[in-house]
């Protein structure tokens, strides 16, 4: 039986050098040996692509209102044209949907109007914590749904909990970790790294995320206000915002790509990541882990699956309060002269090739 493959993802392929999850997929696509995805349709990306399995269908979509409303799923009409040049040629299809609710529903109308629904089997990659549907809409969501992937463990128990039916196979998938940049520097490299990058000899903490207000980094800045930085000789380093205020003892370092974000991470010291909802994972406080900062946390969402406070630093039940930050960052100064990241032991996450072993396991 000729099966084929096909990741259908909204972010463009290969990764323009933003977007955690678009990096992994162009690993898997162009790099990784085991890849076993035939085709990948997504929208219209710029640079050249290159993978010895995989095709591209790389569609533009179309906007024009009045045919968005005349004509269902009008905008993505060039994934019907896909799909329909794809079943031409195979008997089965695997589908595999990257956490887009707009592009299933497009989608399963589409294999619906072809009439191929039944020599299809759908995957949908849930990449936030949850949809937070009710459960009439997340129902809805599911139709014709096979198999879901999600984050973390606690996001598959907490829709377990709010939904009265998940009729389909059910994975969790950890995010991975680049292990060839994210890693702990030896004493000399990291001071070496400290000086290219301007830090001083005090205690670098650092918060990298990207600048939205539920990320928590207005919680975080209130609450540096209220330590006094001087006396415990320490400086912050806020990587991916600048919000263009002058903050005493607050360095900004504004958006930078994800390649370069590790730098920072290498040479810091304590590691903040503050968000104020519930993510699907926790990309940068992995990061964070994997650098082998000491590191201060919100608890909530996916970081409860992984994050060991007794390991790896402090967990914060209540982020919303900047004052339960100030004092965890008060006690990290004194803490992170004895710490031991169990980083330095090799790597705690998943690496990108474990990460696409298990991924091309699940589209088997």
């Amino acid at each position: 039986m000729s099966v084929a493959r096909v990741l259908i993802a909204d972010a463009p392929i290969p990764s323009p050098g933003y977007g955690s999850w678009s990096q992994r997929i162009t690993y898997l696509l162009e790099q990784y040996p085991g890849n076993v995805v035939d085709y990948v349709i997504g929208n219209n990306g710029a640079d050249a692509f290159h993978s010895a399995r995989t095709k591209r269908y790389n569609l533009q979509l179309r906007h024009n209102r009045l045919m968005n409303r005349l004509l269902k799923h009008w905008k993505l009409q060039a994934y019907k044209t896909a799909l329909k040049e794809i079943a031409a040629q195979h008997e089965q299809l695997i589908i595999c949907i990257v956490d887009s609710i707009r592009t299933k529903h497009a989608v399963w109308h589409f294999l619906g109007q072809m009439n191929i629904r039944h020599k299809c089997k759908i995957i949908y990659y849930q990449c936030g914590y949850s949809t937070y549907l009710p459960s009439n809409k997340y129902e809805a969501l599911m139709e014709g749904v096979d198999e879901v992937i999600y984050l973390s463990k606690h996001s598959y128990l907490y829709e377990l909990e709010h939904n009265p039916s998940l009729p389909f196979t059910a994975h969790v998938l950890h995010n991975p970790i680049d292990n060839n940049r994210c890693y702990p520097l030896a004493p000399a490299a990291k001071q070496a790294l400290r000086q290219e990058l301007g830090m001083d000899n005090g205690c670098q903490f650092v918060w990298s995320s990207q600048h939205r207000k539920k990320k928590g980094l207005e919680v975080i800045l209130k609450a540096w206000q209220q330590l006094d930085h001087k006396a415990l000789h320490a400086t912050l380093h806020v990587v991916g915002a600048d919000t263009g205020e002058q903050i005493p003892g607050v360095v900004f370092h504004g958006r930078q790509p994800n390649h370069e974000v590790h730098r920072y991470l290498q040479a810091a010291d304590i590691g903040l990541f503050s968000p104020l909802w519930t993510e699907g994972f926790g990309l940068s406080l992995a990061e964070q882990m994997s650098c082998g900062l000491y590191c201060i946390t919100s608890w909530v969402g996916g970081v409860k699956d992984y994050f060991d406070a007794a390991r790896f630093g402090e967990a914060i039940e209540t982020p919303n309060m900047p004052e339960a930050w100030a004092a965890a960052m008060q006690r990290g100064v004194a803490n992170v002269s004895g710490f031991q990241s169990p980083a330095l032991q090799g790597p705690v996450f998943l690496t990108y090739d474990e990460w696409c072993a298990r991924f091309c396991d699940i589209l088997a």
